[in-house]
């Protein structure tokens, strides 16, 4: 059933918005230092496996900071993500419990919903783009937002989320020091992807709550307005 009509004053998001935004940048660049650290554990490892001396002696020193700044920066990302998860639910809900202006009817989901649906299995690897969809529309068009249609860049966004979450990992027997070598170029080569697609999510994460936030206020106005005409 559609959500029912929101009867709270309009609260401005600037403050939640401006510290998710930072907190984005954070999961942005520590997933891109994982990266980097990843391919260059690779190249190292790959050495090691072609016993090529002096590839490893010529290996600049800022592939040895990367990987030593590896296991810290996956420390730093994971934290800042448990806060920008708590962040998050907390921006979204309000996104959705603002009063939209006179016009908008029929929304599909609950500011409850609109954020739970991202915690239950299954349902939250498209549930929360459709919840998104809503938003984006009922903001930007608030009259007519069920004829809306919306951004592409909502598709990008989404994609790349999906990809941040896959995770790959094939078990095989140990082998010998070579196999087990080669078992850890692979896994750093995937984690290396796995993590420069989670830098691009931050980025697309970063740029989407800058334009809902720029719609919301901009809706907002337009009712202001239309009150004192």
């Amino acid at each position: 059933p559609p959500a029912k009509p929101v009867t709270r004053t309009y609260r401005d998001g600037w403050r939640p918005t401006g510290a998710l935004r930072w907190l984005l940048i954070g999961l942005a660049v520590t997933p891109a230092v994982t990266a980097a650290a990843k391919l260059s554990h690779s190249r190292v490892l790959q050495a090691l496996v072609d016993n090529d001396v002096s590839a490893l002696a010529s290996f600049p020193q800022i592939v040895r900071l990367l990987i030593s700044a590896m296991n810290p920066a996956e420390f730093a990302r994971a934290i800042i993500l448990c806060a920008t998860v708590v962040l998050f639910a907390i921006w979204f809900h309000r996104l959705q419990s603002n009063p939209f202006p006179p016009g908008v009817l029929d929304l599909q989901y609950t500011p409850a919903w609109a954020v739970g649906w991202n915690f239950v299995p299954i349902a939250n690897l498209w549930m929360p783009y459709q919840v998104m969809r809503e938003i984006w529309c009922a903001n930007r068009n608030p009259t007519g937002w069920q004829f809306d249609k919306p951004s592409r860049f909502l598709i990008v966004w989404w994609l790349l989320w999906l990809a941040s979450i896959v995770y790959v990992h094939f078990l095989r027997d140990a082998g010998d020091a070579q196999d087990v070598l080669l078992r850890e170029i692979f896994d750093a080569k995937v984690a290396c992807v796995r993590a420069a697609f989670g830098a691009l999510s931050a980025i697309a994460s970063l740029i989407l709550v800058t334009l809902l936030h720029q719609l919301q206020v901009r809706a907002a106005s337009q009712s202001l307005s239309q009150v004192f005409e």
